[in-house]
């Protein structure tokens, strides 16, 4: 997770906590409470209460909720946020799927060349549909593995490719 994001994330809560007294957040996300995401969300959910002195709260619902659908569902009915990977965002607006390429974006330079020039369009659009992206974050990267080399996204074209049976966007994309 981009270590500046949480933190200016937290001025603004503690902003409105100063105007509000209190700010409760709450925050889901599909991954297990015991996942590195779980763990992580729960560790910055202790340190915006500590540093804020109790002023701002985040309850994280880690795997509780359902799947990323199942959350941004609940989002339209008082949840306040969710974390998402592409293919969860891409739920709400399918070109974001266009990070999920593989061979796209080959590191993390490039994936911050590419975020800088996709930001302003995916911030737009998600905000036209009522969503703000408050920060983004990486997971890693996903291997893709053959008998043949695959350089570029057109040398996947001959192979077949084994996609989750209810990923139709994925198999879309990698057509």
């Amino acid at each position: 997770m981009n270590r500046r994001a949480p933190i200016l994330l937290l001025v603004l809560f503690l902003a409105a906590a100063s105007v509000f007294g209190q700010v409760n957040l709450k925050l889901g996300v599909a991954a297990p409470k015991n996942s590195p995401w779980g763990m992580s969300l729960d560790r910055l959910a202790a340190d915006w209460r500590r540093i804020s002195g109790g002023k701002v709260t985040l309850t994280v619902y880690a795997g509780t909720l359902g799947d990323d659908n199942s959350i941004i569902q609940k989002m339209r009915f008082g949840l306040d946020a969710g974390v998402f990977p592409s293919t969860g965002l891409s739920l709400i607006y399918e070109d974001i799927l266009a990070l999920s390429i593989p061979t796209l974006v080959r590191d993390d330079a490039e994936l911050r060349a590419v975020l800088k020039e996709l930001d302003a369009p995916f911030r737009a659009e998600l905000g036209r549909k009522g969503y703000t992206i408050l920060t983004y974050s990486t997971a890693g990267w996903v291997w893709l593995f053959s008998r043949r080399p695959v350089t570029n996204p057109s040398d996947i074209q001959n192979l077949k490719v084994a996609v989750p049976v209810d990923d139709r966007k994925m198999s879309r994309m990698l057509q």
